[in-house]
């Protein structure tokens, strides 16, 4: 419960070979910065979420799972069973922010994610990853899998809804994306892109009760 408003930086996970965790369980955090799940070169570092609430309102501050900020090798992973992340005003969750970095999502049970920007494998020879089994994401602009040149992404959704106004799957020159449905609805008010740009590769397939 309660509520906790922080002005600078969040990093969990700062030094090298460091690990970091937060369990949220209720109340409120408002980060008025960037928030980095594993900063550190080679730090592994986790969120967890049964409850409660983060929200980003700063135009431009990004929520960054696996970043590049003291090195490479990070591990970053956000787990959810439950509550909710906001990252609007012009900002995106972005996973696989760091050169061999590996940003990992998994949402599941009620949890909500809402964001401008969705990005799996952001910088080169960075990885992002995302399984959906429940809850809902929603990204009111798009979904990027694979959107950076040399970088690669995933999304696997076996249930849930995520929603966004348009889909990129290899979404940059170099960049490689993947794209499974298996169960669950997955909702486009635009285009659904597979293999957006030269040399990008992309892939996409579905099985079961699917819904798109």
């Amino acid at each position: 419960g309660g509520y906790l408003e922080t002005q600078s930086d969040v990093w969990l996970g700062n030094a090298g070979m460091t690990r970091g965790v937060a369990n949220i369980s209720g109340g409120l955090w408002v980060p008025k910065a960037q928030f980095e799940v594993a900063h550190g070169g080679s730090t592994v570092s986790w969120l967890n979420m049964s409850g409660g609430e983060i929200v980003m309102p700063v135009s431009g501050k990004n929520f960054i799972v696996a970043n590049n900020g003291n090195g490479q090798f990070t591990t970053g992973t956000v787990s959810m069973t439950g509550g909710k992340i906001t990252v609007t005003n012009g900002a995106a969750m972005n996973f696989g922010n760091a050169s061999n970095g590996l940003g990992r999502c998994f949402l599941g049970g009620t949890g909500f994610i809402f964001t401008r920007d969705f990005k799996l494998g952001t910088v080169r020879a960075g990885r992002g990853e995302c399984t959906v089994t429940g809850g809902l994401l929603r990204a009111e602009n798009y979904i990027g899998v694979g959107s950076a040149a040399g970088a690669s992404g995933a999304l696997c959704v076996d249930g849930g809804e995520v929603s966004a106004k348009q889909f990129n799957i290899g979404d940059s020159t170099g960049g490689a994306g993947s794209f499974a449905l298996s169960n669950g609805v997955v909702r486009t008010e635009g285009k659904f892109y597979v293999g957006v740009a030269g040399t990008g590769t992309g892939g996409s397939s579905g099985s079961g009760s699917a819904g798109l």
